[in-house]
């Protein structure tokens, strides 16, 4: 790779290494290939998407629709699979301000999805910190 060619550089933001979108997890590519691969537009929404709702001024909650102003109140829920027949799926990208957990009323819905999706073994983490389980967790512990 040179410096005159077009490169996508990808973050690291796909944390299940089951999902097929993983192998452009923390990566770079050339344009070109990434225009010709067959997952190359899906992968590409969900970053644009990921870029999107993670800048400040687009940290809006998707329960309560209010800005998220302080970082201790600030729950971001990443891909979680891009497999669009998972009920999990719902619930990719969320802006959460963890004050609205208790109004949010797909809450019983997302803890379901999430707890099959793990019984069902279908993710798996890189190293020791498994961002599902964190995530999960974290909003089972909200009042």
């Amino acid at each position: 790779m040179f410096d005159h060619q077009n490169i996508i550089l990808f973050p690291a933001f796909i944390p299940n290494v089951k999902d097929s979108l993983y192998l452009f997890n923390d990566t770079g590519m050339h344009h070109s290939c990434m225009e010709k691969h067959s997952l190359g537009s899906k992968v590409s929404a969900f970053l644009d998407k990921m870029i999107f709702k993670t800048r400040p001024e687009n940290r809006i909650c998707d329960i309560g629709g209010n800005i998220i102003d302080l970082p201790e109140n600030y729950l971001f829920i990443s891909l979680l699979t891009s497999d669009e027949t998972d009920k999990l799926y719902t619930f990719n990208m969320m802006n959460i301000d963890i004050r609205n957990i208790s109004i949010w009323p797909e809450l019983q819905d997302f803890i379901a999805a999430a707890e099959r999706f793990l019984e069902k073994e279908k993710w798996e983490s890189i190293g020791s910190f498994n961002e599902l389980e964190y995530v999960l967790e974290k909003i089972k512990s909200c009042p």
